[in-house]
């Protein structure tokens, strides 16, 4: 299979999650978004070789979700400032990293401890002083980061991801 089939069928296979990421950068807006997953797809077909070629298809997923909240958000940037086409752009925070992106599109549906535990654990925070600091016992923090590592997991599963689940929930290494 030639490398502009690959990158079809790799678009093809991820075709959801480029455009939620779209979606959500967009707020809604799908003119954008559908201006937003050209920017995306054309960006990744300029980095695409035959390396991502041959990534198995959830390293795809991952590295699909990272290019197109980069080519997304570059494309943000140049319309906001008017370098490209000029319009009413929606802010969007641009400074953070892909790492923290997905962090924070992982953990989009957390609710209650879950995503208390969540922002503690983005602020550097161990179990014990985040059991301090929320009222719980260790054992129940504990469980409490387990069920949110499984929830982000579940989304990860949704969004066309895997993730890695060899490393020690607890937090302890």
């Amino acid at each position: 299979m030639v490398i502009e089939d690959q990158f079809r069928l790799m678009v093809k296979r991820h075709e959801g999650l480029i455009r939620s990421v779209c979606v959500g950068l967009s707020r809604g807006d799908m003119d954008l978004c559908s201006d937003l997953m050209q920017e995306a797809v054309t960006g990744m077909w300029l980095r695409f070789t035959h390396r991502e070629a041959r990534m198995f298809a959830a390293a795809q997923g991952v590295w699909v979700y990272w290019q197109t909240h980069h080519f997304a958000s570059q494309a943000l940037r140049r319309w906001k400032t008017g370098s490209m086409t000029p319009g009413d752009v929606p802010d969007v925070a641009v400074e953070e990293s892909a790492e923290e992106a997905l962090a924070l599109e992982l953990a989009a549906d957390l609710a209650g401890r879950e995503r208390q535990l969540f922002d503690l654990l983005r602020q550097g925070y161990r179990n014990e002083e985040m059991a301090e600091r929320l009222g719980l016992s260790l054992a129940t923090t504990k469980r409490v980061r387990a069920s949110m590592l499984a929830s982000m997991r579940r989304r990860a599963a949704a969004l066309g991801m895997t993730t890695d689940t060899k490393h020690n929930d607890d937090g302890e290494e």
